[in-house]
């Protein structure tokens, strides 16, 4: 029988502001207090401090190599607020991997974590906004078949899909905050639209083209270890009505509510939301010392 916890304490969060790529601290690593809560190791990933953190709660929770070395990756590629919800977003992707794995490598584990994802094919309004910006970058005439130059690249696929990326990973409540007028909604499709010009044509195709083929759902049976999946009430990538979600014993679920600390989907990129439900989870396992 499914295991449903249903977080409903008001949620708790830091405002946030975007990272200067200059005038940030650098990482504080002589802070004993804040590396003795990270007895796995606590590394420099990002030149912001309050960065540095979460990404290194991030590796914490995962502890596995190729995690710390994405980080890594991730943090030179990090410097503002648009560039850290894209590598969030890279990152999720990799949660339809976990079910993947989960199936491929049942006894390779010891529990399992899904944030932000489905255990079915790609269908319905997630499908749609998907072909969508497919569709956006191969109609693109600059494009060219995926034969562009790299000083001359495609760009005007980012128009349509970089301000719909938005729409459909934030949610309503953080973007009226941010674009409270007309004024400052067309501004912020503006500044939208120039952040896109840090992706490439190429990889965002591959990265939406890729999962074609997902659908883990005819194989969940063979995930026997203890999963937790978590989703977000205001997730219009994965809303909550159609996340096809297993009724096996061994799954707990877990539903973060809407509120002002949500971010829609990209609340996979605020842990200080979710930390304490998998927090909750990993409590029911040992600890190596």
């Amino acid at each position: 029988m499914l295991k449903t916890e249903v977080i409903s304490a008001p949620l708790r969060t830091k405002p946030h502001s975007a990272p200067s790529a200059n005038s940030q601290p650098k990482p504080n690593n002589g802070d004993q207090e804040i590396i003795k809560r990270f007895p796995v190791g606590y590394y420099p990933l990002h030149p912001n401090v309050s960065l540095n953190f979460q990404m290194n709660r991030f590796w914490g929770w995962a502890n596995e190599k190729q995690m710390l070395e994405e980080l890594r990756a991730a943090g030179t590629r990090i410097k503002s607020y648009d560039d850290w919800t894209r590598e969030m977003f890279d990152l999720s992707d990799k949660a339809l991997q976990t079910w993947l794995w989960g199936e491929m490598f049942p006894n390779d584990m010891d529990w399992l974590v899904a944030i932000a994802s489905t255990p079915a094919a790609i269908s319905g309004r997630n499908m749609i906004w998907r072909e969508m910006i497919i569709q956006a970058i191969r109609s693109d005439p600059a494009w060219k078949n995926g034969d562009y130059p790299k000083d001359s690249p495609p760009k005007n696929w980012i128009k349509a899909a970089i301000p719909l990326s938005s729409i459909m990973t934030g949610s309503a409540e953080q973007l009226q905050k941010q674009a409270p007028t007309r004024e400052t909604a067309i501004d912020l499709v503006d500044k939208l639209e120039a952040s896109g010009e840090a992706y490439d044509a190429n990889d965002f195709l591959y990265a939406f083209e890729s999962s074609a083929d997902y659908d883990p759902a005819p194989k969940l049976s063979e995930i026997t270890k203890p999963m937790l999946t978590i989703n977000f009430a205001n997730d219009l990538t994965n809303p909550p009505e159609h996340l096809h979600l297993p009724t096996a014993s061994n799954y707990v679920e877990v539903m973060i509510p809407a509120g002002s600390a949500a971010y829609g989907h990209m609340t996979l990129a605020h842990p200080a939301v979710w930390a304490s439900a998998l927090g909750s989870f990993l409590e029911r396992f040992p600890h190596e010392g």
